[in-house]
């Protein structure tokens, strides 16, 4: 805990400055019909002024994150998707920060490496799904493997993307938010209805 006179609680101040920051999201490009890479390449350098927080002092630190995405759609039902993270650095995210909420709340180095503590490096998601067709109007997808839940849980479209949009952890819920996602196998089941 930190310990801080009344005074400087409300002369505290965190500037959290990007002085470099930069994230790209990579139009898929397809290598053929059926294969299609993408990804990430961020990087941000963050800088804070705690003139008053016990134990802690001015600093900054920077990371940067590449993210390669690969689909591959064996038929017109079958689909395998694998997401891989790599990351140098943490910026603030090392406890150089007085506050429990993580500066950045993107995948940096202590992200993805041993994740969730199952001796899994890099792979953040990998997944194979399979739509059946029930009739012109319908179909039902199932999915098995890694899953991100926020793939289909976040739909914040303000502030669900923490590479361009909110860096700190309250804005984007991407991975970090959900505490579910990245555990290991799981499945997912969906029903879909099209209007025509």
């Amino acid at each position: 805990m930190i310990l801080l006179n009344k005074l400087s609680v409300f002369r505290m101040i965190l500037i959290q400055g990007i002085v470099f920051c930069f994230a790209m999201r990579a139009a898929a490009f397809e290598v053929t019909d059926r294969i299609t890479i993408g990804g990430v390449l961020a990087g941000a350098y963050q800088y804070q002024i705690i003139s008053s927080a016990l134990g802690f002092e001015d600093t900054g630190r920077g990371a940067a994150v590449f993210q390669p995405e690969l689909l591959v759609t064996l038929t017109e039902q079958d689909e395998i998707f694998a997401k891989f993270g790599f990351a140098a650095g943490n910026a603030l995210n090392n406890g150089t920060s007085p506050f429990h909420i993580a500066p950045w709340a993107a995948d940096l180095e202590d992200n993805v490496k041993d994740i969730n503590s199952r001796n899994r490096n890099y792979l953040l998601t990998a997944w194979y799904k399979h739509t059946f067709t029930l009739n012109s109007n319908s179909s039902f997808e199932i999915t098995a493997g890694i899953i991100d839940a926020t793939d289909y849980l976040d739909e914040n479209a303000y502030a669900g993307y923490e590479y361009i949009q909110f860096m700190n952890g309250p804005g984007p819920q991407g991975p970090r938010f959900f505490s579910v996602i990245r555990l290991g196998c799981s499945g997912r089941m969906e029903y879909r209805h099209h209007d025509r």
